[in-house]
């Protein structure tokens, strides 16, 4: 087709009038194919903001007080702990 007489922009767009804008490497920025270019990068920014209100709120939010925890009483007859009282000073 350039031996022909044809400019590269002419062999594009016969190519593309026969093969569909598909042909193309990289859509143009027109019509529908803006949502190719521009779909990445709402999404991405709409993560960002996402994550941001996201973390706000988890910095909002009060954190809970500890509540004592009740301790059983402890036997000091009880088998287990003259046990673990044998090992401990075994060990050490």
């Amino acid at each position: 087709m350039i031996r022909g007489g044809m400019s590269g922009v002419q062999v594009i767009d016969d190519f593309v009038a026969r093969k569909g804008e598909q042909i193309r490497v990289a859509p143009l920025a027109r019509g529908f194919n803006l949502v190719a270019w521009l779909g990445p990068a709402v999404l991405l920014i709409g993560a960002a903001v996402g994550v941001t209100f996201l973390l706000r709120r988890w910095r909002r939010e009060a954190p809970v007080e500890a509540t004592p925890v009740d301790t059983p009483e402890i036997d000091p007859d009880d088998p287990y702990l003259a046990r673990l009282r044998e090992d401990l000073e075994r060990y050490s």
